[in-house]
């Protein structure tokens, strides 16, 4: 719910989680984009997506190397900036098509 994620988000910006929770975020992230990259269509898109941003495809290898980078502080600083904007809130239909 609402409530849990909001205290979730203020325990992070607050710094309050393990160098282990940190590198299991980190192997998730990397699990995720490798598992993503098997699919031909997402890979597709990457290259589209890095060759409009970067003017290159860039290797797998050097997103890894970015990800491996991120400390407790970026995560904590980046949760604090989630922080200062204000909220997006978005419905979508139930099931018989009406919005709740």
């Amino acid at each position: 719910s609402r409530l849990v994620i909001t205290a979730q988000l203020t325990d992070i910006a607050a710094g309050s989680f393990s160098d282990e929770e940190l590198s299991r975020a980190r192997n998730s992230a990397v699990s995720s984009m490798m598992t993503n990259l098997e699919k031909k269509s997402v890979v597709s898109e990457d290259i589209g997506r890095q060759m409009l941003t970067y003017g290159k495809r860039m290797p797998a290898q050097s997103f890894i190397d970015k990800i491996h980078k991120v400390t407790a502080k970026d995560v904590a600083a980046y949760a604090k900036k989630m922080y200062a904007t204000p909220l997006t809130y978005i419905t979508a239909p139930v099931a018989d098509g009406a919005f709740p």
